[in-house]
């Protein structure tokens, strides 16, 4: 019989003017709220899903990290979700 493991909580973590935050990565979200999100693109236009992928990682930002990205300018926030990207797709050992 297979035994499905425990959820692993890795979080990416970051800091906003001296206060620290934990965000867990995409990998590690439920598996419902990224079906909602695959449903949600699906139904947008090619030329709107960047804008909506930009939504959906500011939603993970405000749930998992509250105020933490209220005050950031674009080009942060823009620097700041490449960094939560990048480190969420390495491996251990990268």
């Amino acid at each position: 019989m297979y035994a499905v493991a425990p959820a692993k909580r890795q979080t990416f973590d970051f800091e906003v003017e001296g206060k620290e935050y934990h965000v867990p990565y995409m990998k590690h979200m439920p598996l419902q709220k990224m079906l909602d999100y695959n449903k949600k693109l699906k139904k947008i236009n090619k030329a709107k899903q960047n804008d909506a992928y930009i939504e959906f990682i500011a939603s993970i930002f405000t749930e998992h990290a509250p105020g933490s990205i209220e005050g950031l300018t674009v080009e942060q926030f823009t620097e700041l979700m490449k960094a939560y990207i990048a480190e969420g797709n390495a491996t251990a050992g990268e």
